[in-house]
């Protein structure tokens, strides 16, 4: 019985033992516990990334951002370009493509040209000769406004520009950075007005250039279609456009400019026949003013009999007494 009590206590001892932690924990190894699991909790796991920082983009990546939301095609790029040239008073606008604009990009015109005073200016971020403060926006009467256009082109591609004024005895070749900086000025030959080359648009936006030279016929054709508006409702500006390929030319817009009708520019973009399938849109008549209309829609007009009787019967009775003197 004693050997059987002991096989017994000796038995409990070794279970009590095992449920025993073999190391005592310190209050802190529990503390460092509980830090590892509250880093679990938050989504911190020992030897994971550590958090980061809130802090600003810096400017040159702002701006080559920002400027993609701004020059989003190479529609978007040309019509830019054009619409500056309008604004210079260009009467003669000469676009020249390469490579369907993966390549380059050049618009020339015979407009004002840009002064010397304005060099450093014209490509830096809102920039701009059409505005003073935000109230002229009522009366700005030009395509552009904001100052984005040429400082964007900068940011996605490598930007030059001929110029030369009525005053000036010779041409400027304006080299600039992608920050707009102007970097170098050279002398060079040309008439009066302005020729802006882009040259590898959106090199600075790998995924964007990657889409861009994969889709570049598609997006030659939405540039096509964009620069033909633009000749229908200036008809009154000789444009064209030539695209060049490895060892081919061809000439796919030429107006004559001078035009007094938008019949005419349409003529010189789609050809003659295309005039005889053009359908006239007339401008709806004035809407009727519904106070002027006394008596309703639906209602009797005629004035009251002045004796309370109504018109139409005082007409019959009328034309029924005629008839009977007649018979008399």
């Amino acid at each position: 019985m004693s050997q059987l009590s002991q096989q017994l206590s000796a038995s409990n001892d070794s279970v009590v033992m095992s449920q025993t932690p073999s190391t005592p924990t310190s209050s802190a190894a529990a503390a460092q516990n509980i830090q590892a699991s509250g880093d679990v909790v938050s989504g911190q796991t020992a030897g994971g990334p550590t958090p980061k920082r809130v802090k600003a983009i810096d400017r040159k990546s702002v701006h080559r951002i920002c400027s993609g939301q701004v020059v989003v095609s190479l529609a978007i790029a040309l019509k830019e370009l054009v619409e500056n040239a309008l604004d210079a008073g260009a009467t003669k606008i000469d676009v020249r493509i390469k490579d369907y604009g993966t390549n380059l990009i050049e618009v020339a015109d015979n407009g004002s040209g840009i002064e010397e005073e304005n060099y450093e200016a014209i490509t830096l971020k809102h920039f701009t000769s059409k505005l003073n403060d935000f109230a002229d926006l009522e009366s700005v009467g030009t395509f552009g406004f904001r100052g984005e256009a040429l400082s964007s082109l900068c940011a996605l591609s490598n930007i030059t520009v001929t110029t030369a004024t009525s005053g000036s005895g010779l041409a400027s070749v304006l080299h600039y950075d992608h920050g707009g900086k102007l970097a170098k000025v050279e002398p060079g030959a040309r008439m009066q007005g302005t020729t802006v080359s882009v040259t590898s648009l959106f090199a600075t936006l790998p995924v964007r250039l990657q889409e861009f030279q994969k889709h570049k016929r598609r997006e030659f054709g939405k540039m096509m279609s964009l620069f033909q508006s633009y000749c229908v409702i200036r008809h009154d500006v000789q444009f064209t456009l030539t695209h060049f390929q490895a060892k081919s030319r061809q000439l796919l817009v030429r107006t004559k400019g001078g035009s007094t009708t938008m019949l005419d520019g349409i003529s010189a973009v789609f050809g003659h026949k295309s005039i005889k399938h053009l359908i006239p849109l007339q401008p709806p008549p004035p809407a009727v003013d519904a106070d002027a209309d006394v008596g309703g829609e639906g209602q009797d007009t005629r004035d009251p009999d002045p004796e309370g009787h109504d018109t139409a019967t005082a007409t019959a009775s009328s034309s029924t007494a005629v008839d009977d003197d007649d018979d008399e």
